[in-house]
């Protein structure tokens, strides 16, 4: 019997945007040594407009769907076109929470092994013979 892995999607909430849920993909391991990685090396002060235009289509990519409206109460498309006109620093804040949804930490790990015996007091040290 074979194991089929199912690709693992984020759900996105803000509470400062109240209502606002995102569905996004994960990233490859390909996708993060390479388009993110070069990207965060990038300087601010350096950065070109293709840069910026990489992350949006990575970005774009990944994104499944997501529950805005416009002033009218009319859907917006979860597009890469829809995004150009959406204010930059609202996209970034999106992109940036799913990054910390896709390579941040969930919970701490657990402080207990099931592994070898658990000891309350450092073990005796016996005598060689």
């Amino acid at each position: 019997m074979s194991y089929v892995r199912k690709k693992k999607t984020y759900r996105l909430k803000f509470p400062h945007y109240e209502g606002l849920e995102i569905q996004m993909k994960g990233l490859t391991i390909r996708e993060l040594t390479g388009s993110l990685l070069h990207l965060a090396e990038v300087k601010k002060e350096d950065a070109k407009e293709e840069d910026f235009t990489e992350l949006l289509d990575l970005f774009a990519s990944k994104l499944i769907d997501w529950n805005m409206v416009d002033e009218d109460n009319k859907p917006i498309p979860a597009t890469r076109e829809a995004m150009d006109d959406e204010e930059f620093d609202f996209i970034l804040e999106i992109i940036y929470a799913w990054l910390d949804a896709v390579i941040g930490v969930d919970s701490p790990l657990k402080q207990t092994s099931s592994v070898g015996d658990q000891h309350q007091e450092p073990p005796t040290p016996k005598a060689t013979l």
